[in-house]
């Protein structure tokens, strides 16, 4: 006969589902976070499946790991899920479009842990070789490598701002990175074995981790001190996440699921169960749910929440015993929030022995734009501008100007910059460049919504009426790939621009134009020649009459005029702009005479 807390526990949770994953045995397991519906699953089968939590069928399996699958992670979205092999390759899938996106030739050995960035820009991934990369997930790009781990990273996590990633290793170490600065901002040391998981608070500036010495710690962000440090006998939690409201952790063990609370250290309840090592969990209304997998098998467990204290359940007439063994340490006020604002973030790259990407991974740098976004319906959508790294506003919105050299001033040719000099040159008119990314930023928003509303032409006459040209910039990089969104009204909206771009004293301006124009003059030079030479003819590929047709080609032809007078001058510059204007001028000469 059951005794009443047992009978509690039993009610309160069961065994959901039981089902072969793979063919081979099952390594890693992951939840999306934007439905908790979702989740996706690696094997030594060299596949990563997809599943509808609750159904047992095979939503899709993705394949082209050579090696076993190790670690899978879905991004922010649900729309990009990434997975991590034995071998140290990672590869991302986008799940709308049903195909892979990117391979990335990431470490040497297996890759154990994958985060994406909050805004899916980046993905970071640690790995039994010891090391963390941070990946920008639109073209094969290691940013930076971080190497200060002596053994195998277990875990990782993006702050809710996107600015620190913690990490966790098998020597027990908890680490905390500023990718702005490409450095640890702070050590942890704490744990005596190896730390298994680390997460921050969705909100407030809290670390917590766990590991195989027993312990749950509980870590203050804005002090970097302790906040609580607790044991619980004979337990070892080995995957913990933060409740919906913040108030309390779940940390997952063998022997059941327990609600943790700090500040002061208690286990506020727990559901005991044989549940198997639990690898992710999802929160769906009053249901959690675990997954864990043993052999071919995936297993999901599920926990009725109602019941559960403190989230509707009565609070155990026995509370479990734990020790506290945090240092004394008290708050004079309340912890600050992480802000979830999107905003341009400049990674500092720290290049290390181990921070050599293969030639296959450095060639396709070259092919992909730092703007580029596509939406499946065929109309443009402007991802956040990621800005160059410069010390003024200007600089920071416009890129380098044209022959001009890099390093700080006072700096000896070649000498490598201090970390402190460093610094400084990141946070000088930081105010300055933060307001101009500011109003840039709006300035898309307001375009992307004007768009969607009204149409491309509305939504670029009210950007072409700014006073400022980045913004202009930003979309243009965008349409330069997207031929099938122009026509002659984009044209004659856009020629007065390349024009003004084609006078600036920025590279990034003078490639855009350069890349605008072409495709304006590939496109439709010989419509507007064919029209302005013979107004009588009819209507050449655009649906529009025949006398609006003519007076919008004589204005285009008088525009490209106007263009070409301006690009001998440019024709002189070095390098491989000088060479796009010099190709630019043939064809506009071509298309024109």
């Amino acid at each position: 006969m059951y005794s009443p807390n047992v009978f509690s526990s039993i009610s309160r949770s069961w065994k959901s589902h039981e089902f072969e994953g793979h063919k081979a045995n099952v390594n890693c397991l992951a939840m999306g976070r934007k439905s908790n519906q979702m989740m996706a699953t690696g094997g030594d089968d060299r596949k990563v499946n997809l599943w509808a939590i609750g159904r047992q069928d095979c939503l899709m399996s993705l394949s082209g790991h050579k090696t076993p699958v190790k670690s899978v992670c879905f991004g922010p979205s649900e729309n990009l899920v990434c997975a991590g092999s034995q071998t140290g390759a990672l590869k991302i899938w986008d799940l709308e479009a049903a195909k892979h996106l990117r391979t990335f030739p990431a470490h040497k050995g297996a890759i154990n842990c994958i985060d994406f960035h909050p805004y899916e820009d980046y993905v970071t991934t640690g790995s039994l070789d010891s090391t963390i990369k941070l990946w920008d997930t639109r073209k094969r790009d290691c940013v930076v490598t971080y190497s200060s781990h002596r053994l195998a990273v277990n875990s990782l996590n993006f702050s809710p701002d996107g600015l620190w990633i913690a990490s966790a290793c098998e020597e027990g170490l908890v680490k905390v990175w500023d990718i702005r600065v490409g450095k640890v901002l702070q050590e942890f040391a704490e744990h005596t074995s190896a730390v298994t998981c680390v997460k921050f608070h969705f909100l407030d500036f809290l670390l917590a981790s766990c590991g195989t010495d027993n312990t749950v710690n509980f870590w203050d962000m804005e002090n970097f001190q302790l906040v609580t440090k607790f044991q619980k006998e004979n337990t070892c939690i080995r995957h913990i996440a933060f409740s919906d409201d913040g108030e309390s952790l779940f940390g997952c063990a063998n022997d059941g699921l327990h609600v943790i609370g700090w500040e002061p250290a208690r286990v506020l309840d727990t559901i005991s169960g044989d549940w198997g090592q639990i690898r992710d969990i999802a929160v769906s209304q009053i249901q959690l749910i675990a997954g864990s997998f043993h052999s071919v098998f995936i297993e999901l467990s599920v926990v009725d929440l109602s019941k559960v204290h403190p989230f509707g359940g009565p609070p155990p007439e026995l509370p479990a015993a734990v020790r506290d063994l945090a240092r004394p340490f008290q708050r004079t006020s309340l912890r600050n929030s992480f802000s979830k604002k999107k905003r341009p973030i400049v990674v500092m790259r720290r290049p290390t022995p181990l921070d050599k990407e293969s030639k296959e991974s450095k060639e396709s740098k070259e092919s992909m734009s730092d703007s580029e976004a596509v939406e499946e319906s065929g109309a443009a959508v402007m991802r956040r501008p990621t800005p160059p790294d410069k010390k003024t506003a200007e600089a920071s919105t416009s890129g380098t100007k044209c022959g001009s050299t890099a390093g700080g001033s006072g700096r000896g040719a070649g000498a490598e910059p201090s970390e402190s000099e460093a610094l400084d040159d990141i946070t000088r008119d930081h105010d300055s460049v933060m307001a101009v990314f500011r109003a840039r930023d709006s300035a898309l928003q307001i375009f992307n919504s004007l768009r969607i509303k009204n149409g491309l032409k509305s939504a670029l006459e009210h950007v072409v009426a700014l006073e400022g040209i980045s913004v202009i910039v930003d979309i243009l990089n965008v349409m330069a790939h997207k031929p099938e969104l122009w026509n002659l009204d984009i044209c004659l909206l856009v020629l007065p621009k390349l024009y003004e771009l084609f006078h600036s004293e920025y590279e990034t301006y003078l490639q855009c134009g350069c890349s605008a124009l072409t495709l304006i003059v590939c496109n439709f030079s010989s419509i507007v020649c064919a029209n302005v030479k013979n107004a009588s003819e009819g209507t050449i590929g655009v649906d529009i009459q025949h006398e609006e047709r003519y007076t919008k080609c004589l204005q285009i032809h008088s525009m490209l005029l106007d263009i070409r007078g301006v690009l001998p001058e440019r024709q002189t510059l070095e390098g491989q702009l000088g060479a796009a204007f010099r190709d630019l001028h043939a064809l506009l000469k071509k298309a024109l005479d």
